[in-house]
């Protein structure tokens, strides 16, 4: 929910069916059901499933490597950036 233009880059109908308000993405309760409600509006056999998730993190993945920056706010994103960032340099400090 914090890259909606990758995420609905796995689906033509789920075009235009995301949040890109600067809200709390950590506020939202039941995310993946959420995210299923809105990606199902136009047709709920379109709807988002656990089986997207490997293709949706595909194309949250290429648009970071572009620079995407996150729509919202995600105090749970930010650590997990975090310790992310802090694994890597302590892996190139030992290398």
């Amino acid at each position: 929910m914090l890259f909606p233009d990758a995420a609905e880059e796995v689906r033509n109908s789920w075009r235009g069916q995301l949040d890109r308000s600067p809200a709390d993405r950590d506020a939202v309760q039941n995310p993946k059901e959420a995210l299923s409600r809105r990606t199902g509006r136009t047709n709920r056999r379109d709807a988002y499933s656990a089986a997207d998730s490997p293709r949706v993190a595909g194309r949250v993945a290429a648009a970071l490597e572009a620079g995407a920056r996150p729509t919202g706010r995600s105090p749970s994103f930010d650590r997990f950036r975090d310790s992310v960032s802090e694994c890597c340099d302590r892996v190139a400090t030992n290398v």
